[in-house]
């Protein structure tokens, strides 16, 4: 065992050089949790590949905490549990940053172990979103803390490339003082409309700080979700399954938001509606595709029936459509990022007769109708239009400062 502990030691040390001072969003999330939680406490922070979890787990190590990466073939040996028993008995580290927890083979149990066993414990979990899944089955609902580690927003991306720190505002604000906003905005970053167009196509993760040429990078991480991460979730999966799913993520890709059924999905790819509605809810799962769906007057907005579908962030459609050769759909990019900046708020879309905007959102009991771009429904007064220009009233850039 001394051994192996030697070896986790070498791996900690070479991952803690060079980390970057600029910190992601649920950097902050986890260190209150840390503070603020008691022990036993167990934190996951789950997420898309690429997104910045490890990162984020080592710019919050102190004295007392230790790095584990369990995908390692040591730990086919070792188990978790003997590990951080071992080196908390001869070591004294009681907080314990996991990474890549959802490729240890049946981690669930041993953290719900590690847990019960340990008064005095603090467990930080990191991995892929699809590992949720697998909370219920070992009753760990009830210990785990969850963050949800989403792809950069634009006020991220213009601090990590400018070095400024920008002012954000509630949506109620950029609705009631949208010109006041955009001069604020404007004098801080004079470029701000291009910096959102690099930040459509190309910053929602950020590797693009470490390199530029993200679209292999997040290409590959899409394969490795398909082909590492899913497999955790759908049990007997076959590789021919796994290949058409491959094909449905294209076909999003090349598909409007609004475009999507499972009838559509199911003929185009040439599978069943029921396999079709079970890979898609597997993509939501793994954090690669969101719902957006028809607010229902007589219930929240959360209890809908699916009608529309969104990458979780445009970069990601981006190099689909890139590196398959295709044409950009920067309609889609436009709906995508306004989607991920107000999905912290109960968002939906309207089904009517006749001028249906793209999105409602809801805040108490006020309810704000969105169109996205130029349509005829623009000449709604009851709508708010969001353009992708740099001289209008409610610029799409403006909300990506939203707190």
């Amino acid at each position: 065992m001394e051994m192996f502990i030697k070896r986790l030691f070498q791996i900690q040390n070479r991952v803690i050089q060079n980390l970057p001072d600029t910190k992601r969003f649920f950097y902050y999330d986890i260190k209150r949790s840390l503070e603020m939680d008691k022990p036993p406490s167990a934190i996951m922070i789950h997420g898309l590949r690429g997104v910045g979890k490890t990162i984020s787990l080592l710019q919050n190590m102190k004295k007392d905490s230790v790095y584990l990466k369990v995908d390692g073939i040591g730990f086919r040996i070792h188990s978790l549990y003997d590990t951080v028993e071992y080196m908390y008995n001869n070591y004294g580290y009681n907080t314990f940053m996991i990474d890549e927890i959802h490729t240890y083979e049946n981690w669930e149990n041993e953290i719900k172990n590690l847990y019960d066993d340990f008064n005095d414990i603090k467990l930080v979990l990191s991995g892929s979103s699809s590992l949720i899944a697998k909370t219920k089955g070992a009753d760990l609902s009830r210990r785990l803390k969850m963050i949800h580690a989403r792809p950069m927003y634009l006020y991220e991306y213009v601090m990590f490339k400018t070095g400024k720190k920008p002012k954000r505002y509630s949506l109620e604000e950029m609705v009631n003082n949208p010109m006041k906003i955009n001069l604020e905005i404007e004098q801080m970053f004079p470029n701000i409309y291009y910096l959102l167009q690099e930040y459509m196509r190309f910053g929602g993760l950020p590797i693009y700080f470490r390199n530029t040429d993200v679209v292999p990078l997040i290409t590959n991480a899409i394969k490795k979700v398909v082909y590492v991460d899913i497999p955790n979730i759908l049990d007997n999966v076959t590789l021919k399954t796994l290949k058409k799913l491959e094909n449905v993520i294209l076909y999003l890709a090349l598909s409007s938001p609004g475009e999507f059924s499972y009838e559509t999905v199911s003929s185009s790819v040439g599978m069943s509606k029921g396999v079709a509605y079970e890979l898609m809810s597997v993509l939501h799962e793994s954090d690669l595709i969101n719902f957006l769906s028809v607010a229902n007057k007589k219930s929240t907005v959360k209890v809908r029936k699916k009608v529309k579908v969104y990458y979780t962030h445009p970069t990601l459609r981006h190099s689909i459509l890139l590196s398959s050769g295709e044409v950009e759909n920067i309609g889609a990019y436009r709906e995508e990022y306004f989607y991920h900046h107000v999905n912290m708020y109960n968002v939906g879309c309207v089904k009517r007769r006749t001028k249906e905007p793209d999105f409602e959102v809801n805040i108490g009991r006020k309810k704000y109708l969105f169109e996205i771009g130029k349509h005829k429904t623009g000449k709604s007064k009851e709508f708010i239009n969001v353009y992708d220009s740099d001289k209008t009233k409610y610029p799409l850039y403006m909300f990506g400062f939203l707190k």
